[in-house]
């Protein structure tokens, strides 16, 4: 058949280049028991159906009426199965989401959860494929193209370079044999007969891309330019590395919305290990701060990232005046253990005074956050100064009275000597928050005498008058955030505190910034170390004490302990499904007295529906059958009618007479046996086919034409038509192909 052999070839250069990009995407996002069986199904039925109608079916309308059926069938299909295919959209949904976080904090992954978008995508992609490749040859190359420059800006740049070699071979290859198909079909237009095989040119094609991809391995893999360092100095002068900022953690990698585009709206946390820590209790643990706010969500006001050296090292832990956190601490230090978090950020508690990292170049910007120039991946211990939450920790127990001491101190001498002017922007407020926060926050704090007294007011408000909830509804477009939280919404999770607590400290005079990262809890692994999950992604606010020493203290108003809560949510949600569940039951035995007298009529209403469904779908399925058999039979005959041998149409032929059970004796020539069989009418058809055959084959020319192997053809169907039964006939028809 005309071009079949090209097309072949180009369709499995297809199949290579999207099995070379699967295989890479396996590796990247660590997919376990990835099913290259099915995706190589899925690619055959696509192209099944592609050859039907490029090389069986020639008439358009045989094409549309083709079309109309498979668009029949799959609506029906979608309508039968309407549900089904929404519970699998709802599911797909949720798979997506867990895939986005899975995938950027480079944690494993399983097939099953791509599988919907594969089925889905995958023979629309290869359609598209096909299509533009008959118009570009090399259209596949600028899909494999595409797809490893992602994985190489996406991060992963080892995986790339590891596969460089399958990359450049697959390449050349498909870009070579390609050409020589086009170059091809270019002389044979020109009448030029090209003695050259395409069968004997592949391995030559395959031997020379080997041969090229293998140069590769002798070029040097981490060349720089002459003016790298030069460039690096003044990147880590000004700026932390693209890599660094673009990876620094932000909480809505844990399933949080995202903060620096907005605030609020409901959430599904899991409870994925981030990491494990070593240290003698649970500690606050900081990744990101950010200072302005607003009204619908957070950022930094300024980039202030600088690398960390000897012109810039980590700043020092002094107190205050009124304190030395030096003599009222002692030294300790946590090390945490990176398992599933991609991310560029250090973490650490307050009052760090060193760490041990190994190779890394790190950035620390005004607020304290670290970031380091490469994704953290093996362990770091944090040197900090433990106070005991003497002042680390603002709360508004007794215990604690002597943080709110030193901040009324600290402050007072501060304003005195100018020196709050240099945390302004700790206090700035957009100009969209309604005055009722305002008057709030006034009424609130209208009996205190001081910042210490504000402090306790406010966090004992937000504390014990709204209620924390992973529960929440949609932020209306252009509400302020904490307006909607204190009047409206009047419950919701850490952010929602964390920002509400911001905005009314800043009314209240009291410098306040807006803190992501982990609330490490009790829970410990067999050897002792803290396991911190998604579920422990936490925001809070750090406020000024020491202005004159730049001191913070950690402020959390949400109401007890989170994770209990979200637990507690969990069982009222099993409760109430459980208390619907028995209400529906106990409604169904009520109703059930009512429903028996119309039982068996609608049961024989539904079976019957069942049964017309059942016998309709067996029926487009037996008609879908038929059809293929009935086009390949056509193909069958047209390729015997229209080859140059008469050999396929005598052992076509043979085959036939086969199920009549006329066969040729195996110590009996073909010749001799057919002159003397009984039946006069088959043995003078079938000598002179037999000769026809015989002189083809001993090197004489067959004359025998296109009309004359249809006579044959159809005597012979006749002959069978008359000595078989309809059934018979009509099952050996098809079967023999």
């Amino acid at each position: 058949m005309k071009g079949i052999k090209e097309f072949s070839v180009r369709i499995i250069l297809i199949y290579l280049n999207f099995v070379f990009i699967f295989r890479v995407m396996e590796v990247a996002f660590k997919i376990s028991d990835f099913s290259y069986v099915l995706f190589s199904l899925l690619f055959l039925m696509v192209i099944a159906l592609v050859y039907v109608f490029k090389f069986l079916i020639k008439k358009p309308y045989i094409k549309i009426l083709l079309i109309l059926f498979i668009i029949s069938i799959l609506s029906f299909s979608i309508y039968k199965n309407i549900e089904y295919i929404s519970k699998l959209i709802v599911k797909n949904n949720s798979y997506m989401q867990y895939l986005n976080n899975a995938i950027y904090n480079r944690e494993d992954t399983e097939f099953f959860q791509y599988k919907i978008l594969i089925l889905t995508l995958l023979p629309l992609l290869i359609l598209i494929c096909i299509f533009f490749s008959s118009i570009f040859t090399n259209f596949i190359l600028i899909i494999t193209f595409a797809a490893t420059a992602f994985f190489w800006y996406y991060g992963y740049t080892f995986i790339v370079k590891k596969y460089l070699f399958l990359y450049l071979m697959l390449t050349i290859m498909t870009f070579s044999i390609n050409n020589f198909l086009k170059e091809k079909i270019v002389l044979k237009q020109k009448s030029i007969k090209a003695e050259l095989p395409i069968v004997k040119t592949i391995p030559y094609i395959v031997i020379l891309s080997l041969i090229i991809a293998s140069l590769q391995s002798f070029f040097p893999n981490n060349y720089k330019g002459h003016y790298s360092e030069v460039k690096d100095n003044i990147t880590n002068k000004l700026l932390p590395s693209k890599n660094a900022g673009s990876h620094m953690y932000n909480i809505s990698s844990s399933g949080y919305p995202s903060t620096e585009s907005k605030l609020g709206g409901p959430i599904t946390l899991d409870d994925r290990e981030v990491f494990k820590v070593r240290s003698n209790r649970p500690y606050y643990l900081r990744g990101s701060s950010k200072d302005f706010y607003d009204g619908f969500s957070w950022r930094n006001s300024i980039d202030t990232f600088e690398k960390v050296g000897d012109k810039n090292p980590l700043p020092t832990i002094e107190g205050g005046r009124s304190f030395f956190l030096k003599t009222e601490s002692m030294e300790n230090e946590l090390t945490i253990y990176p398992t599933n978090l991609y991310t560029t950020t250090v973490f650490s508690t307050l009052y760090m005074q060193g760490m041990s990292i190994n190779n890394k170049t790190l950035y620390i910007n005004k607020e304290g956050d670290l970031l380091s120039s490469k994704v953290i991946s093996t362990p770091y211990t944090i040197r900090f100064y433990d106070d005991s939450q003497k002042y680390s920790k603002i709360t508004p127990d007794t215990k604690n009275s002597i943080v709110m001491d030193a901040i009324d101190f600290e402050y007072k001498k501060s304003y005195l000597e100018g020196e709050m002017e240099n945390y302004k922007r700790y206090l700035e407020l957009p100009k969209n928050i309604p005055g009722r926060v305002y008057d709030l926050t006034k009424q609130i704090t209208s009996k205190d005498n001081n910042a210490s007294e504000s402090l306790i007011s406010i966090y004992n408000y937000l504390n014990k008058n709204y209620k924390y909830s992973l529960e929440v509804s949609n932020i209306p477009q252009n509400k302020e955030f904490v307006d909607y939280f204190l009047f409206e919404e009047k419950k919701g999770y850490c952010t929602y505190f964390a920002t509400a607590s911001v905005v009314m400290l800043r009314m209240a005079g009291i410098p306040a910034r807006y803190v992501e990262g982990f609330n490490m809890t009790n829970n410990k692994n067999e050897n002792g170390l803290y396991v911190v999950t998604n579920k422990n992604a936490h925001a809070w606010v750090e406020v000024l004490i020491s202005p004159t020493y730049n001191t913070w203290g950690v402020f959390d108003a949400v109401p007890s302990a989170p994770e209990i809560l979200r637990t507690e949510e969990e069982k009222a949600k099993e409760k109430e499904s459980n208390q619907v569940q028995e209400k529906s039951q106990e409604i169904n035995k009520g109703d059930q007295k009512t429903q028996h007298q119309l039982g068996k009529e609608e049961k024989n209403i539904d079976l019957k529906g069942i049964v017309i469904n059942k016998v309709l779908w067996i029926v487009l399925r037996v008609f879908f059958v038929i059809c293929i058999f009935i086009l390949i039979k056509k193909y069958r005959k047209s390729k015997i009618i229209k080859s140059q041998s008469v050999i396929p149409l005598y052992q076509y032929i043979l085959s036939r007479l086969k199920t009549e059970g006329i066969i040729i004796p195996v110590n009996t020539g073909d010749l001799e046996f057919w002159k003397s069989y009984d039946d006069v009418y088959i043995r003078f058809l079938m000598s002179d086919l037999c000769t026809l055959a015989y002189e083809e084959y001993y090197g004489q020319y067959n004359s025998l034409k296109a009309l004359g192997k249809i006579s044959y053809y159809n005597s012979i169907e006749k002959y069978l038509r008359g000595k078989q039964s309809k059934v018979k006939y009509i099952f050996f028809y098809f079967v023999v192909l």
